[in-house]
C-alpha cells in the first residue's frame, strides 16, 4: 500500500486514505458503567451507533436515511447504510448542522453554508455544493455555531458565543441572531437579527413541538470558583430579552463587571444545572414511530434532553451525563436520563449532542471517546 500511495496525487490519496477509514467498524467499548433512568432501564440499552472521532452535533435526515455529524476541526461526517462517509472537509472549526430537506446547513467559526443535497450524494465529497448563507465575525475564542431552524423553516437561528471568559460585548458577539430564509429562499443581502444579549456561550438550541420559543443552553463564566456560577437554560419570550452577560457569570451570580448606570432587565434561566458541567446539544424528544417505542415515548416526550459535557476546571469533576427537564413540574425538574461517562473503563466520556432518529430511537454523541450511541430497545 505504501507504494501505492507514492503514485497518487495529494487528492486521490486523501480518498483512498478516506475509504480504508470509514469502512472501518466501531470498536468495542464496554458501556456497563453507563446507567439509565429507572423507568426506561428494565427494557431498553445503549449500542454503539458508530465510531466518529471527536464526534459533536448531530443532523437527522430521514429522507435520505443518513445521520451528519460535525467534528469542530475540519469534517462533516454522513452515516448512511451502516458506513460512515466524509463528506466535507478542510472546514474552519465546524459544529452546527442542521437538515430540513433539500439542505444540509453548516455552521463554521466565520461562516454559515448550505448544501443541497440528494441521496445520491451522501457517499461523495460535497464541497462543489457550498452555497454562502452567511459570514460571522471570525474569533476562536467560543467559535462552536451552533443551529437551528425555526419549526416552519422561516429562519435560521445562530449562537455567536461571547469572546472571551468576561468582557465586554461588541456588535453580535455574545447573542444569538437569526436569519430570514423564506418566503423567497433567497440568500442574498441577508443581515443578522439579533433576538437574545448577553448569552455568554450557547451550544445548543431547540424548539419543543407546539411551541414557538428558541430554547438554549448557556455556559457559566470560569474562574468564579468551583460550585459558581450555576450553568443556565434559558428561553427566549420575545425579541431583544437579556440574559446577564457580562454582569451576571450564570444565573444571579454577579461578576465583577460592572453594571451599566441604566442595566436592562435581565432574564433568568428557567432551569439550571451545577457550576461548570457545560450543558451543550438539547433536543426535545418526539418520536414518530410509537408502536415500537412506547416506554421511550412515554418517558421522555415533550422534555428537554440536554448533554452535560463535563467540567474541565472544576476540583472535583461532574457533569459527564444526559439529564432530562419536564416543564409540567413547576419549577422544572432535572433527573438523571443517561449517567457514568465520568469513570469508564476506556476513557472519559463526554456527551455533546443528542437527536431522535427516523426509528424514533436516541443518538447521542460523545467527542472524548469518538462514539454516537444510541438508546434502543433491548
Amino acid at each position: 500500500m505504501r507504494h501505492i500511495y507514492k503514485i497518487l496525487s495529494p487528492i486521490n490519496y486523501g480518498i483512498i486514505l478516506s475509504i480504508m477509514l470509514l469502512h472501518a467498524p466501531a470498536h468495542a467499548l464496554d458501556l456497563s458503567q453507563l446507567t439509565l433512568h429507572p423507568t426506561i432501564a428494565k427494557d431498553y440499552q445503549l449500542k454503539i451507533y458508530a465510531d466518529i472521532p471527536n464526534a459533536r452535533a448531530l443532523a437527522i435526515a430521514p429522507e435520505l436515511k443518513t445521520v451528519f455529524v460535525s467534528d469542530r476541526r475540519k469534517k462533516i461526517y454522513a452515516i448512511y447504510n451502516q458506513q460512515r462517509y466524509i463528506v466535507l472537509d478542510g472546514l474552519k472549526a465546524p459544529h452546527g448542522l442542521e437538515w430540513r430537506m433539500p439542505y444540509l446547513y453548516v455552521g463554521e467559526q466565520h461562516r454559515i453554508t448550505r448544501y443541497r443535497l440528494m441521496q445520491s450524494d451522501i457517499t461523495n465529497d460535497i464541497a462543489d455544493k457550498t452555497e454562502l448563507v452567511a459570514d460571522l465575525p471570525n474569533y476562536r475564542h467560543h467559535a462552536a455555531r451552533s443551529l437551528r431552524l425555526s419549526p416552519d423553516g422561516e429562519y435560521l437561528y445562530v449562537a455567536l458565543g461571547a469572546p472571551c471568559n468576561i468582557c465586554r460585548l461588541e456588535g453580535v458577539k455574545g447573542t444569538i441572531a437569526r436569519l430570514k430564509l423564506l418566503p423567497a429562499n433567497n440568500l442574498s443581502g441577508q443581515k443578522l437579527e439579533i433576538i437574545a444579549y448577553g448569552v455568554r456561550n450557547s451550544v445548543g438550541m431547540a424548539f419543543r413541538k407546539n411551541d414557538t420559543r428558541l430554547y438554549f443552553t448557556d455556559n457559566g463564566a470560569d474562574n468564579m470558583g468551583n460550585d459558581v456560577p450555576k450553568e443556565e437554560l434559558n428561553r427566549v419570550d420575545k425579541i431583544g430579552q437579556h440574559f446577564g452577560f457580562p454582569y451576571y457569570g450564570g444565573g444571579n451570580a454577579r461578576t465583577k463587571f460592572p453594571l451599566p448606570s441604566n442595566p436592562p432587565d435581565f432574564t433568568l434561566p428557567i432551569a439550571e444545572f451545577p457550576a461548570h458541567n457545560a450543558p451543550l446539544g438539547m433536543h426535545f424528544y418526539n418520536s414518530l414511530t410509537e408502536s415500537q417505542y412506547p416506554d421511550l415515548i412515554a418517558s421522555l416526550k415533550n422534555k428537554a434532553l440536554i448533554a452535560l459535557h463535563g467540567s474541565w476546571n472544576r476540583t472535583v469533576p461532574d457533569g459527564y451525563r444526559v439529564v432530562m427537564i419536564d416543564f409540567n413540574q413547576k419549577p422544572a425538574k432535572v433527573e438523571k436520563l443517561i449517567d457514568g461517562f465520568l469513570n469508564m473503563h476506556e476513557g472519559r466520556g463526554r456527551p455533546v449532542d443528542v437527536a431522535t432518529l427516523w426509528d424514533g430511537s436516541l443518538l447521542i454523541s460523545d467527542d472524548g471517546l469518538g462514539k454516537i450511541y444510541q438508546l434502543t430497545t433491548k
